[in-house]
């Protein structure tokens, strides 16, 4: 059992080929920080842009190329990791899955124990989710055992929901004691209040990458039942199923949406204050059902409502016409009531701003996200 510590005199090594700007790292981070422990970064990139894309690697020369850059990464942060000074714990940051056994690695000849990001699961995201590879593939078969290796190996795991623990718990067969709950938050230093729209009309903001479980194709059949109105829907983001989207959209005829391709992060905090409703997720997936995504994190953080799916993930902590309104999954109509209601109920609309953003500072800011890792790093430290 080690010695606890005073947070100021804890150091965490940060390990890993994680994406730095990706918000759940950023977090983390910053959380960390906020708490008085120093983070030690062993960095090397493998990632480009936000989201790693590991479901489009086709073909044997991509897969390849990817199993080589991974080596490559693994390699320099070998080397990287001779320089950093003496630590007490290490946490693989996300998308870290294939950095783990690396990181064991190092951790165990220091004798420090390992704390990994889990975040998601390859194998529930790619095969059961977004279903890029099938059941009982060799692929689905090869992201299964990173999953569970990961699992193994670890001193304790962190995920975003108890929902999403038991799901993959569940789905992996794994021992759900060994998962602990970090909600995703916002950093308020990018994503805060500022000037309020300019008076015009009513929008209703979408942003992401267009997987299955966002569920946009709800979104874009709620914009075409509102069409009468004097409503315009702002899409941004691409992905996996932007193409249908797209077709989706002009078959519908729709005149009331605008689609926007991307932005840069920091300019993301300036459309949301520009909407006067942000939409979370509408797909019926179990992965959908088992998180709360970024996007409801950023929207209430900017001190703006949101409109998401009803799911015992959103329930652990939201609740219904307080400080979020929800709708059933995949069910159009009633997003397109929702949206009505509270365009036309300012009561309501406000309330739920001004309590959502209450629980955003009291629970999803970096300082209280950073508090809970911090209680879990000194009892990892402790009983290791």
């Amino acid at each position: 059992m080690g010695k606890i510590k005073e947070s100021s005199k804890i150091t965490v090594c940060y390990f890993g080929t994680y994406i730095p700007e990706y918000p759940r790292n950023r977090v983390i981070i910053k959380g960390l920080l906020s708490q008085g422990i120093n983070v030690v970064e062993c960095h090397f990139p493998l990632w480009h842009g936000i989201e790693p894309r590991i479901g489009k690697i086709r073909g044997l020369r991509r897969k390849l190329l990817l199993a080589l850059k991974i080596l490559w990464a693994q390699c320099n942060l070998l080397v990287k990791h001779q320089n950093v000074p003496e630590y007490d714990l290490m946490i693989v940051g996300y998308t870290g899955h294939f950095d783990i056994f690396l990181a064991k690695i190092l951790s165990s000849l220091r004798r420090k124990p390992l704390i990994f990001d889990f975040f998601w699961s390859m194998y529930c995201t790619f095969v059961e989710d977004r279903k890029v590879f099938k059941r009982g593939s060799l692929m689905a078969k090869f992201i299964k055992s990173i999953d569970r290796f990961s699992y193994k190996v670890s001193n304790l795991l962190l995920l975003d929901t108890q929902t999403h623990i038991k799901y993959i718990s569940k789905t992996l067969k794994l021992n759900e004691k060994k998962f602990k709950r970090i909600w995703v938050g916002a950093d308020e230093s990018i994503f805060y209040p500022i000037k309020q729209k300019e008076t015009g009309d009513f929008v209703v903001l979408f942003f992401g990458t267009f997987i299955p479980l966002q569920g946009v194709e709800t979104i874009i059949k709620s914009a075409k039942k509102l069409e009468k109105e004097r409503i315009t829907f702002k899409i941004i983001g691409k992905g996996q199923l932007s193409s249908y989207i797209h077709n989706l959209s002009k078959t519908l005829k729709l005149e009331n949406c605008e689609f926007i391709e991307w932005i840069p992060l920091q300019n993301l905090a300036k459309e949301i204050s520009q909407s006067d409703i942000c939409l979370g997720i509408f797909g019926s997936s179990m992965k959908a059902a088992s998180v709360i995504p970024n996007k409801v994190f950023d929207a209430i953080a900017c001190n703006k409502p949101c409109i998401s799916e009803d799911s015992p993930a959103i329930r652990e902590i939201f609740t219904d016409r307080k400080d979020i309104l929800l709708v059933p999954p995949e069910d159009e109509t009633s997003l397109s009531k929702a949206i009505l209601t509270l365009k036309n109920n300012n009561t309501l609309r406000e309330g739920i701003t001004q309590n959502a953003y209450s629980l955003f500072l009291t629970c999803f800011s970096t300082k209280p996200i950073g508090y809970q890792i911090k209680k879990l790093v000194e009892e990892t430290i402790q009983f290791f």
